[in-house]
């Protein structure tokens, strides 16, 4: 299996194409409302909805130049690549627990309450992690963490931003063959 990447909190600097922008730091109630929208709303409301505006516009004035190779797609894949790393995690994955989360907020909060937490003074990866503990807590036996975990950590629902098919993205395509991966070999060991 490969090793999970520490999320990265606070301010995240990225590059696209040559030109710096900055992820502020977002409220963890803003990621919780954000993540219950259908990409490609999800991301856009964080990333470049939270940039600073003069970052935004430029981003959006790429987008609209005809003459700039720059799509929505690539917009995309530089999104969800930093607000992955933000959560910590494949981003649709955490999508998918905070709709966990969301669809269980007595729950959530109530767990929170006595581990002496307060979900809104969490950062999103904590958050995130709480979930996916929940989650496998509920599980009793192996079969049914696996089935938690591929559900969770499935490919993303429909298609691209731009209506292009996931599949048709060699690098996506490649990552997913080593998610598939890891997971069969993972199977194997508890066999």
């Amino acid at each position: 299996m490969s090793v999970a990447a520490l999320p990265q909190r606070g301010e995240i600097p990225f590059r696209i194409d040559g030109e710096d922008y900055t992820l502020p730091s977002i409220p963890t109630r803003e990621w919780l409302d954000a993540l219950t929208y259908q990409p490609p709303d999800c991301w856009w409301r964080l990333l470049p909805g939270w940039l600073p505006p003069e970052q935004s516009e430029r981003i959006i004035e790429r987008l609209n130049t005809d003459s700039d190779p720059f799509d929505v797609d690539d917009l995309e894949k530089f999104g969800l690549t930093v607000l992955g790393a933000r959560v910590g995690c494949d981003f649709f994955a955490a999508q998918r627990l905070v709709m966990f989360v969301r669809s269980n907020w007595m729950v959530f909060d109530g767990w929170c309450v006595e581990h002496g937490a307060d979900p809104f003074e969490l950062s999103i990866d904590r958050v995130v992690n709480a979930a996916y503990a929940i989650r496998m807590q509920g599980c009793e036996k192996d079969s049914d963490r696996a089935k938690v975990s591929s559900q969770t950590f499935a490919p993303p629902p429909g298609t691209r931003a731009s209506g292009r098919r996931w599949e048709d993205d060699p690098a996506f395509t490649a990552s997913i063959d080593l998610i598939e991966s890891e997971w069969f070999a993972a199977a194997l060991q508890s066999a």
